[in-house]
């Protein structure tokens, strides 16, 4: 069995005989790291000033190896610095670059990213006071951003697994907003929400036409279709 625990820019890696190596994950990237959990196929990162998702299918990344084969975790990440940018990985977090996004200045906080499968696959990043934006991750033309919901303040990004035009957003005052055509239209999902300031969303793996939002005035259940 495999555990990773990164701690202010060091990787541990620890192997099923206890022993452990460590390593330094800062060059290149500008922000320490301080917790990683793996879930499933994919690993969630999170760092004092950034969020991190990783993923093992984008376009021009090669697929991470079998983590249980070796106790090096070789995944392709994407990070969101603290107001600093957008960056990319290939070697499991030693070393970072910049994603590309020539012309766009996505300068307000960072709060979510979030992945959907299409193609080629789209990143969603929510900003604190900047909306959402929208970029699509292709291996030929190179990642193009959109601005989505301008002003307003993003803290949760769902995508539809079975539906990429289909993708929700948490926001800060605003409720739930819906898009059912890529980002480019959006209404209204707040009815029956109390409290229009939400925080996170999660689906139920056993009944995918149900999702949660958790809010400061707790949990409430969507039922689509």
């Amino acid at each position: 069995m495999l555990a990773v625990v990164v701690t202010y820019g060091e990787r541990e890696a620890r192997n099923a005989q206890g022993g452990s190596d460590r390593e330094a994950l800062r060059q290149g990237f500008i922000r320490d790291l301080r917790w990683v959990s793996r879930l499933g196929k994919c690993c969630l990162w999170l760092g004092l000033m950034v969020l991190l998702t990783a993923c093992d299918a984008l376009p021009w990344w090669q697929s991470a190896p079998n983590p249980q084969a070796s106790p090096e975790v070789s995944a392709s990440l994407l990070a969101a610095g603290y107001a600093r940018g957008i960056y990319r990985s290939t070697n499991g977090g030693k070393t970072w670059t910049p994603l590309g996004l020539e012309g766009v200045e996505i300068s307000h906080y960072f709060k979510v990213l979030a992945l959907s499968a299409g193609s080629p696959p789209t990143l969603y990043v929510g900003t604190t006071g900047q909306g959402l934006y929208q970029i699509t991750l292709d291996a030929e033309q190179g990642p193009v951003a959109l601005q989505r919901l301008k002003g307003m303040n993003i803290k949760a990004i769902l995508p539809e697994p079975t539906d990429p035009n289909q993708l929700y957003a948490g926001t800060w005052g605003q409720g739930v907003m819906w898009s059912r055509d890529g980002g480019q239209t959006w209404e209204s999902g707040t009815e029956g929400l109390t409290y229009p300031y939400v925080r996170a969303f999660a689906r139920a793996p056993t009944t995918p036409t149900t999702f949660y939002a958790g809010t400061v005035g707790g949990v409430v259940r969507r039922r689509e279709g």
